[in-house]
């Protein structure tokens, strides 16, 4: 099995842990958003990988560019 099906079955949930990214003292969602809670990061980048990719790459509420 290759490494991208096994990407591919893993849930949001599972994903988002690997996508969040912590800096100094918070923790980045791949969203464009940072908190300073980890779980709060990670259920922020599920409801990203939930959302449309047109709608994610330039985030309106922070200005800031989502890296996919």
């Amino acid at each position: 099995m290759k490494n991208i099906d096994i990407i591919r079955k893993l849930s949001n949930k599972e994903l988002s842990i690997l996508l969040v990214r912590k800096i100094g003292l918070k923790f980045a969602s791949p969203s464009g958003e940072e908190f300073t809670d980890y779980d709060e990061s990670v259920k922020d980048c599920a409801n990203w990988l939930n959302t449309n990719c047109e709608q994610t790459v330039n985030n309106p509420k922070n200005g800031k560019n989502s890296y996919l």
